[in-house]
């Protein structure tokens, strides 16, 4: 009799322990494959460019400095527009489930 009662009672905790184990799998499953994430490539090489700062030396003139200064401004503004042109594209079209 006490071995039935220990069957009857076993029963159900052995299936939920079933059910509990399959989640549990299902889970990790589901977590191996989002941490498993999407390689992204590297992005242009001139992205970490860094622009040199305009030096200034004696006798120069400050027109001649802050022309140089203002060319080397708008390199680094471009490249940065050129770089985050480049990541906007990437993360579009991952968004749109097509890698470019």
């Amino acid at each position: 009799m006490l071995l039935q009662v220990a069957l009857v009672v076993s029963t159900p905790m052995i299936s939920a322990f079933s059910c509990a184990d399959a989640a549990l799998r299902q889970a990790a499953e589901t977590k191996g494959r989002v941490s498993a994430g999407v390689v992204l490539p590297d992005p242009p090489v001139d992205c970490g460019v860094r622009e040199p700062y305009a030096a200034r030396g004696i006798g120069v003139e400050a027109r001649i400095v802050i022309r140089r200064s203002d060319d080397a401004l708008d390199r680094a503004n471009a490249r940065g527009a050129r770089c985050n042109g480049w990541y906007l594209d990437l993360k579009s079209g991952y968004e749109a489930g097509r890698p470019r």
